[in-house]
């Protein structure tokens, strides 16, 4: 039987890297023209075919990203998905292919007789149309790379109306790097941190370890005089704990620290 433990401790630590949702648009507007539209429109629904999870798939420590699991562990829960005795690699194609079904059924995309890949390829396509729609694109006579370029323009020039840049004469990229840093220094600023003299780096490294630090107190987690590698290591403690918890088996030699970096990229 399935323990239904998920959200007791890791539903909110497990989303500690907020900031690394910090916009890149400049680099998606500059992807590889090569790429495919099946490997390149990974944005939200990226784990249902994009390459990050088939990768994972080779490598069991790709599967400890904090908000990786976070998402697992709320779709345990979403879809009643049976944990005990599996592996995490089994788990997690469950929630893949739970979640594609139930996004495919929401858009109204007839499954039968589909490959999850063919599924897959819908729900993205349909997702891009939805939002082009939004955004006033035209859609028509264009491919999806064309509509992908213009969708993910108006995001950028959406975000940075909204953090009142003035975006005349200024090319995306430039944009895009005035938008980031509106958002990192917004998440400070809520987190109380002091944002005067400090330069972008450094708030997006304060911003993980305060995080990280207000989570550790929600588990009852004493941070008092401790370095912030050691409060690292407490709350991982606890992503392993809740895992074994829910039955599932962990890869032998999965290292959670290596990839719970409070220094995420930018």
């Amino acid at each position: 039987m399935k323990k239904k433990t998920v959200g007791m401790v890791l539903a909110g630590v497990l989303s500690l890297g907020i900031v690394a949702g910090v916009p890149t648009f400049a680099e998606e507007l500059n992807q590889d023209q090569n790429v495919s539209q099946e490997e390149s429109f990974r944005g939200e629904h990226h784990d249902f075919h994009g390459k990050g999870f088939q990768h994972g798939f080779k490598h069991p420590h790709y599967f400890m990203k904090g908000k990786m699991i976070n998402s697992l562990l709320n779709g345990i829960e979403t879809y009643d998905l049976e944990t005990e005795g599996k592996t995490l690699k089994e788990v997690w194609k469950d929630y893949r292919e739970a979640r594609l079904l139930d996004e495919a059924n929401k858009l109204g995309i007839d499954t039968d007789g589909k490959t999850k890949k063919e599924i897959a390829k819908e729900v993205r396509e349909t997702k891009l149309l939805q939002e082009a729609e939004k955004y006033g694109i035209d859609t028509d006579g264009k491919s999806f790379k064309e509509i992908r370029k213009e969708v993910r323009e108006a995001k950028l020039y959406e975000k940075a109306d909204e953090y009142g840049i003035d975006t005349e004469g200024k090319t995306l990229r430039e944009i895009a790097k005035e938008v980031r840093e509106a958002f990192i220094i917004e998440k400070a600023e809520q987190l109380g941190i002091d944002t005067e003299g400090k330069d972008i780096h450094e708030l997006h490294r304060l911003i993980h370890e305060q995080q990280l630090i207000n989570k550790a107190e929600e588990l009852g987690i004493d941070t008092e005089g401790k370095e912030i590698d050691e409060i690292k290591q407490e709350v991982i403690d606890a992503f392993k704990a809740e895992l074994e918890e829910l039955g599932i088996i962990l890869p032998e030699g999965t290292d959670f620290k290596e990839n719970m970096d409070v220094e995420a990229k930018l």
